[in-house]
């Protein structure tokens, strides 16, 4: 059926996102006049790369709609979904435009840095604190938080002059600019995805497809970084970059069994120390879900913020019931990108219902109402006694396999998604990028970089017996002893790092760890090491013919044909002669048994 456009509306954008990309059948006589102007409405400030999607998602659910007003259900689709991006777009410092574009952001940044250093230059008379309270307020206006911003000036006095004006350098520098507007550009571009459905039932699993896409290039950038540069020490070693990365615990797979080692470790001390392992599940109310009718407009990184602060007053609670648990904190989201909280708790046996008790209250509280259905407060909190050490390392393998990485591990679903568990590891890893999420949090205990620079000390002679007894555990990967060896999970460590101090690029004193220390000090880090890129192989000059005329034409021939000759060994196994011979034999009447003879002697008849 055809249909017609009011010659009155010619807006671009209507003729551009609707008439321009939907057939005549998609439209079926929808788009009377009040539809046109209506979209034309809800779209005018909406990004580019978003409207199109809105438009046949309006369309789509106008068709497929079973209500007796499909029409009504379109539209409340369309006013919903632009409703929280017009609110959220409404709260950026400035157009998206700018925003979305790199060489506009990056002139931007600029400005921002330039207007930071005339702001130092107009009130040094202040101070260094007075200045930058002044800062704080002009971040601020861009929807930015630096460092310190939510103290008061007398505050600012107790987190010391250096570090102050550290942060200050910071505001005056475009790098950080860059970067934080960067980081605005692709959170509100990933919630706009989440608030228009493109992520969990309609949309991709745990994070947009668009997001998913930027990540994944992300990565492959970063990889032919790591290819394309190397680490040099002062004696002029080179170690590729890439081969670092390999080894270390930014190699995903490391970090996975590092992990594993070292829940198992917890798991196994606390067993011999008479603790209980239990597993508690905690989801946020309706409304912090994107795919609930009740949705607040909540973002992910808000969601998190709720449950951070939520925690607070539990783990405050139990302080004061003089609860000491060990636990693991794990965040991972909901097909929707909703996080929820994963917590392995190490309590002592009697300590464990009063643990509970005071974590439920809390998880429960808000929106009550909604948890007097027949499955009670389970799809909020959720807790599970776990046997021993082993199932405690079981039970938390699976989700350290899904949020870090699955190498290895083939053949299993992620049950939320559906998807294989190695794609879920990329889109849960993309989302917690995104969003800045931290997945994994260890409450206490031994700390890990104590266990890593135990572990550099394989090799060195060690006369200190504290030091001994760590290293020996943390090289055969025996985390339960290297805790016995610091004191316990429950006294203050017996190690110590050693530090040394160093000056970044905003004056910021900043430390770095370079050693061990007990009863004797051990130096870990003695080389210094820099990145630089990767210097480019000389190319080898092409040989060339001997114009030497007492040479025979063979002897000519086969030194020119030598790079040639090299070639065709490598591919082929077989030098030019033989490739000749078995020509020959090839064109010769012989009985085919004669010739494959001659063939498999190929390489003896013609050296």
């Amino acid at each position: 059926m055809k249909w017609e456009v009011d010659p009155l509306i010619t807006d671009d954008l209507v003729s551009q996102y609707v008439k321009g990309f939907l057939s005549d059948q998609e439209f079926n006589g929808l788009l009377t006049r009040d539809c046109m102007n209506f979209i034309e409405n809800r779209l005018t400030n909406v990004p580019v790369e978003i409207k199109r999607k809105l438009v046949r998602e309006y369309i789509s659910r106008y068709h497929k709609s079973k209500h007796s007003n499909p029409l009504r259900t379109a539209n409340i689709y369309l006013r919903k979904a632009t409703q929280y991006i017009n609110a959220t777009l409404e709260q950026l410092p400035l157009e998206w435009a700018v925003l979305s574009n790199k060489h506009k952001l990056k002139k931007q940044a600029e400005a921002c840095a330039i207007d930071c250093y005339d702001l130092v230059t107009q009130h040094q008379d202040k101070g260094a604190f007075g200045v930058y309270l002044v800062l704080a307020k002009f971040a601020d206006n861009w929807n930015i938080r630096p460092q310190y911003s939510e103290l008061a000036f007398d505050e600012l006095k107790d987190i010391g002059f250096d570090k102050v004006t550290s942060v200050i350098a910071r505001l005056c520098a475009e790098k950080w600019w860059r970067k934080k507007l960067d980081r605005l550009h692709v959170t509100t571009l990933e919630y706009i995805h989440i608030a228009i459905g493109d992520v969990g039932k309609t949309g991709s699993a745990y994070v947009s497809e668009a997001g998913l896409n930027a990540f994944i290039q992300r990565q492959k950038a970063e990889v032919n970084f790591l290819e394309n540069m190397e680490i040099v020490n002062e004696q002029g070693e080179c170690l590729p970059l890439s081969k670092v990365y390999q080894a270390s615990v930014a190699n995903p797979e490391v970090r996975r069994v590092e992990l594993l080692v070292r829940v198992r470790g917890i798991a196994e001390w606390a067993e011999e120390n008479d603790y209980q392992a239990i597993f508690i599940t905690q989801t946020a109310p309706s409304q912090y879900h994107r795919n609930s009718k009740e949705w607040n407009g909540s973002s992910p990184k808000q969601t998190q913020a709720y449950f951070t602060e939520l925690f607070k007053l539990i783990r405050a609670e139990y302080g004061d019931l003089g609860i000491k648990p060990h636990y693991l904190r794990v965040v991972e989201p909901h097909k929707d990108g909703t996080p929820h909280w994963h917590c392995l708790f190490f309590v002592k046996k009697h300590e464990c219902q009063a643990l509970i008790d005071v974590y439920k209250r809390y998880a429960i509280k808000q929106d009550a109402h909604e948890l007097k259905s027949k499955h009670g407060i389970k799809p909020r909190f959720d807790v599970e006694f776990l046997d021993g050490s082993r199932g405690a390392v079981a039970y938390i393998s699976k989700y350290l396999a899904k949020n870090v990485s699955a190498k290895g591990i083939t053949d299993f679903v992620d049950d939320e998604s559906g998807l294989a568990l190695d794609d879920a590891v990329i889109s849960v890893t993309a989302w917690a990028r995104i969003h800045g999420l931290r997945q994994f949090q260890f409450s206490s205990g031994a700390p890990v970089s104590i266990w890593r620079e135990c572990r550099r000390l394989k090799d060195v002679e060690i006369d200190d017996p504290i030091i001994a007894d760590a290293v020996e555990a943390s090289c055969n990967s025996r985390f339960k002893d290297f805790i016995n060896s610091l004191g316990g999970l429950n006294a203050d460590s017996a190690i110590s790092t050693v530090y040394e101090s160093h000056e970044n690029e905003y004056g910021e004193i900043t430390k770095k760890i370079v050693g061990i220390e007990a009863i004797k000090q051990f130096i870990t880090h003695s080389e210094k090491w820099e990145i630089r890129k990767k210097k480019p192989k000389p190319k080898q000059p092409p040989k060339r013919c001997d114009s030497n005329a007492t040479r025979t034409l063979a002897e000519r021939r086969n030194n020119c044909n030598s790079n040639i000759n090299d070639s065709l060994k490598s591919v082929t196994d077989k030098s030019i002669n033989q490739i000749e011979f078995e020509i020959d034999i090839a064109s010769t009447g012989l009985d085919t048994a004669v010739k494959n003879l001659l063939y498999s002697c190929s390489n003896f008849l013609t050296q």
